[in-house]
């Protein structure tokens, strides 16, 4: 089904403020509690979270930019359209993009396929919220069905990423178990030479000699 061209400016633009509404402590991943914001005005909520996100500058523009036409193309087009008609809202799109390349480019230094799986859930994240929009303001229940299939989607890359949270677990108490066996092997050994060590880095009292003029007076004093 076609959609008219201003309501597909329309479903972009609350696509994307349901997006930028989105806090990033709800991200997977993302380790710590969220603040607790539930007696806070909403006002106060966003602006809090806007100051968090890096300046606004032409190098972090460019850096957005480009992972976004690297792994989201689909926004390019609505960048484009807020930069010209919502400057504002363009600067915190903008924001939010760069912090999210930097925060994914540091997971992918830890571990690539972790990396791989919330990369997939930013983009079906972002893809869910236009899904959303379309949904909510055509009344086509195919976009219903879309928005549905997103959000499966979405939980199971969720699953995905627990799972391999898990795994990671399980491979760090196997680890710990090994060291603690290898620790017990070699408690004795450790113990003495733990003692060596201490022992030697403990400086010994220098033996006090007598001045040589009290061993003179004593030689003359015995004649």
């Amino acid at each position: 089904m076609n959609v008219r061209p201003s309501l597909t400016r329309a479903v972009l633009v609350c696509g994307l403020a349901m997006l930028l509404a989105s806090t990033t402590a709800a991200d997977p991943g993302t380790k710590g509690k969220a603040p607790n914001t539930a007696k806070r005005p909403k006002a106060a909520v966003k602006a809090a979270r806007q100051d968090k996100l890096p300046v606004f500058n032409p190098e972090r523009e460019a850096a957005a930019l480009k992972f976004v036409e690297m792994h989201h193309p689909e926004l390019v087009d609505l960048l484009n359209g807020l930069k010209q008609n919502h400057p504002k809202q363009y600067e915190a799109a903008v924001r939010e993009l760069f912090q999210t390349s930097e925060r994914l480019a540091s997971v992918h230094e830890k571990n690539a396929e972790r990396h791989a799986i919330e990369l997939e859930l930013w983009k079906l994240k972002s893809r869910t919220q236009l899904a959303a929009a379309r949904a909510s303001m055509s009344g086509d229940p195919a976009f219903k069905e879309e928005l549905r299939q997103a959000v499966q989607k979405q939980i199971d890359l969720k699953i995905e990423l627990m799972e391999l949270e898990r795994q990671q677990l399980i491979e760090r108490s196997d680890k710990l178990a090994r060291d603690i066996d290898q620790a017990v092997l070699e408690r004795d050994q450790q113990t003495e030479r733990q003692v060596e060590l201490l022992m030697h880095g403990i400086e010994r009292p220098k033996k006090q000699t007598k001045p040589q003029a009290d061993g003179k007076v004593a030689k003359n004093i015995e004649e």
